[in-house]
């Protein structure tokens, strides 16, 4: 699948809307959706995004500038598990709670689409452009992020909760007898994200029909 210009989470320069940038946005989310559970979870896997973009844009730049073009692929793609080892012994380290039930979650960036289509978006790019571009995208992989956390914390569990991952203890009970519960659970994670992104699609089509 050709990753270049491909990146829809880039809200600020987004790309067409077409197969392959679907396809890229659906595997850039996947894994990550499943963490998406509460909004607390997702900040804090959020948190630790966030250091592992950074830390794989600075880490690729070195590549692209050092290594030959022809090896470049099997040295991003080592750094990318590299990195997110890394930034799991950060969250083993930090967030001992979180780490128990969702730590694998965070090593599975580094087999999401999203490093892949920031690698390729980024080669003609220098460092300050290539950092403006991975934050950039990082803040659309962020909106998704806490809208399907909030739908399925608030959906799924008819409450908002902190405290089992963090020293933040809050809880407000909405309507927790007529929860849906089908979104607390994996499956939910499937549910939200095909919705959003038939969102995406139908907003493409839109477009292109007007």
């Amino acid at each position: 699948m050709e990753l270049k210009n491909q990146n829809l989470l880039n809200v600020f320069k987004p790309s067409e809307v077409n197969s392959q940038s679907i396809s890229g946005i659906t595997l850039a989310l996947l894994p990550a959706a499943f963490v998406a559970r509460t909004i607390e979870s997702a900040l804090i896997f959020l948190l630790l995004a966030l250091i592992y973009f950074i830390l794989t844009t600075i880490t690729i730049k070195g590549v692209q500038t050092y290594l030959p073009k022809k090896g470049n692929f099997l040295f991003a793609t080592l750094s990318f598990v590299t990195v997110a080892v890394f930034v799991s012994l950060l969250s083993n380290a930090f967030f001992v709670t979180f780490a128990s039930e969702y730590n694998h979650y965070v090593v599975l960036l580094s087999v999401s689409a999203l490093p892949y289509m920031l690698e390729a978006d980024n080669e003609d790019k220098g460092i300050n452009q290539s950092m403006l571009n991975t934050l950039q995208s990082f803040v659309g992989f962020a909106i998704v992020m806490l809208l399907i956390a909030i739908f399925r914390e608030v959906v799924g569990t008819g409450m908002i909760t902190f405290g089992k991952f963090s020293d933040i203890n809050y809880q407000v009970d909405l309507f927790r007898k007529y929860a849906l519960t089908v979104f607390a659970e994996p499956l939910g994670s499937f549910v939200v994200l095909g919705f959003i992104t038939a969102l995406v699609k139908g907003k493409g089509d839109f477009v292109w029909f007007s």
